[in-house]
């Protein structure tokens, strides 16, 4: 049975879900906390190591190489023929997070498969651990020829899940996961790579616009960090090598549009020096423009990723700066294209960085997907002889 998803409004896939996944499994109470010790620490200690001459002028002069290249129309991308389109018939199993910030990703997968002959059923898990396993035991049971599964939880609570599927001989490929890739879990799109690509561009736009050292701020939910470490971890290295610092302010995702934009006012109210805060992902940033032009702060400049359509508003505004857009729809596409490479026992990239792009003012659009020389659906279809 196919299904469709019907989307209004943005959605930027599973790393709204990986945080909401996360909170709603979380049996501990709410915390935020000010600055990490030990994270300022590391910073500090990162930028010490940084020379106040030459190397921090590299720095700069690689961040702004950087934020040239991905604030451009990127190339369209390059993907190299099956050897023959795949045999029809084939079933895909989504297991899909509830949220619709997981509906244009989920759309991808669906619109994919669908050209190349092969039916999808989604499966909605509800956002707890007892609803993931289960939903996980009632896909196995229906022994699709694949899997696909947003990644909201670590792999090792589905580990007999995944052992099961190997048995079954049933490939498995992973939205969003952070883990290596192995013989069960095939691949992962939008996962480590995806992460450490944008943390980067999200650092270098600080270094770029600072000329060089920045005091800047990490904002996160520090029970996320399998998901979004590897983008912490590379922002720190971007902002760090350029001597600035990065301090943390960890935030709660069930207080997103709740007390995150209070936290984040007082904060800045008491740390005057942060001139720049980043927000991984942007849906923390749900009330904050408006929270701090009512504080009067107007010097602190946002970047995020994974942006809103309230966000691209907000960009195109000034109320927020810069943000990384990361594939959405056609990370469906790719994932499918792994499938096909699967099927038919050809190479693939199993944790490919995707298509990126840093949105400002001046380029940003409609539209969540980095913008492309040419169509990327298109280049799919016809490596797939389907085009």
């Amino acid at each position: 049975m196919n299904r469709h998803y019907r989307v209004g409004g943005a959605a930027f896939a599973l790393v709204t879900a990986a945080v909401l996944v996360a909170s709603g499994c979380s049996s501990s109470s709410s915390q935020s906390s000010a600055d990490s010790p030990a994270s300022a620490a590391s910073s500090a200690s990162a930028a010490s190591t940084s020379s106040s001459g030459t190397s921090d002028s590299a720095a700069v002069t690689a961040a702004e190489a950087l934020v040239r290249k991905y604030s451009a129309v990127q190339p369209n991308i390059t993907v190299a023929p099956l050897k023959s389109k795949p045999p029809t018939g084939k079933t895909v199993a989504v297991i899909a997070c509830p949220y619709p910030s997981c509906a244009v990703l989920a759309n991808g997968v669906v619109g994919g498969a669908e050209k190349l002959g092969w039916s999808s059923k989604i499966y909605d898990e509800p956002a707890t651990l007892e609803g993931y396993i289960a939903t996980w035991n009632q896909v196995l049971q229906a022994t699709p020829n694949f899997i696909v599964y947003f990644a909201g939880l670590p792999n090792s609570i589905i580990s007999a899940q995944l052992a099961k599927a190997a048995q079954l001989k049933i490939p498995a490929v992973a939205i969003g996961s952070t883990e290596a890739p192995n013989d069960v879990m095939r691949a992962t799109i939008g996962g480590s790579a995806t992460s450490v690509l944008t943390g980067q561009l999200m650092g270098a736009s600080i270094v770029a616009d600072a000329k060089g050292a920045a005091t800047t701020a990490f904002v996160w939910d520090p029970t996320t960090s399998l998901a979004f470490g590897p983008l912490k971890n590379s922002f720190t290295q971007e902002v760090t090598a350029a001597g600035g610092t990065v301090n943390v302010l960890g935030v709660s995702s069930a207080e997103v549009g709740k007390d995150i934009p209070g936290q984040v006012v007082s904060y800045l109210q008491t740390h005057p020096s942060v001139k720049y805060m980043a927000f991984a992902p942007a849906v923390f940033l749900a009330g904050v423009p408006e929270a701090l032009k009512v504080a009067g702060i107007t010097d602190v400049k946002i970047v995020s990723y994974a942006p809103s359509t309230s966000d691209l508003a907000a960009i195109k505004s000034g109320t927020e700066w810069v943000s990384v857009a990361t594939e959405n729809e056609i990370a469906g596409y790719r994932t499918v294209d792994t499938l096909a490479r699967i099927a038919e026992g050809m190479p693939f990239d199993a944790n490919p960085a995707g298509l990126q792009q840093i949105l400002t003012a001046s380029n940003v659009t409609g539209s969540l997907e980095p913008a492309t020389q040419g169509s990327p659906v298109d280049a799919f279809l016809a490596a797939w002889h389907v085009g």
